[in-house]
């Protein structure tokens, strides 16, 4: 099993534009967050078109952050199973001797507070939605430095599978879980940035409300 470690040293992998205006660098859609004040804003882009946006947005698949979960040290426990083992507050029994599939483990759900110990219940959800992240930067980046985020251990959580998919691709803007919101709202915020996605005004707006700022 690899280590779980933060995502930190790809501070910059998904970057899209060397181009500086006062305090960030814009990226493929022309926008930025002011580094003094976190505000996020654009400016018209020369070199994207509204039917460019359009074309790139619509072209998203989840295949473009890799072929589901990822086994990157080869040891047969997928990305899935790793978060299993390592949110897990219990020693999780295998399915088999193998020690490849999760059967059971005590989780703790960050979005409600319930105690789960079937894994068949849990998704691991993505923090950051995937296509939220494609739509709001992501797809200028390459497919390895998708795949690294998509198997970023600190943008996956393992809840409900019922509120996972409640919660589809929505953003922090449209869609909060019904416990540990400013939990939730910051470690959004906190990706977004580390990845240098694309973080509208009311992002901002949503994390500081619910987190009493």
């Amino acid at each position: 099993m690899r280590p779980w470690i933060s995502a930190l040293p790809l501070l910059f992998a998904f970057q899209t534009s060397s181009v500086m205006a006062h305090s960030g660098g814009l990226n493929a859609q022309g926008c930025h967050n002011n580094r003094k004040t976190g505000d996020y804003h654009c400016h018209s882009s020369p070199t994207t078109t509204n039917k460019q946006l359009s074309t790139q947005a619509s072209s998203y698949s989840r295949s473009q952050f890799g072929n589901g979960w990822a086994d990157l040290d080869s040891d047969c426990q997928d990305t899935r199973q790793e978060a299993l083992i390592f949110q897990s507050t219990n020693q999780v029994i295998f399915k088999d001797s193998s020690k490849c599939k999760v059967l059971q483990g005590r989780w703790i759900s960050p979005y409600t507070g319930n105690v789960i110990y079937d894994a068949s219940k849990i998704d691991i959800d993505h923090v950051v939605p995937l296509k939220w992240a494609w739509d709001h930067g992501a797809s200028a980046c390459t497919r390895s430095m998708r795949e690294a985020f998509a198997n970023d251990p600190v943008n996956l959580w393992a809840v409900e599978a019922s509120l996972n998919r409640q919660k589809g691709s929505k953003g922090l803007d449209q869609w909060l879980p019904p416990a540990g919101k400013c939990q939730y709202a910051s470690r959004f915020l906190r990706l977004s940035r580390i990845y240098n996605l694309a973080i509208p005004q009311s992002v901002v707006d949503t994390q500081r409300k619910v987190c009493g700022q």
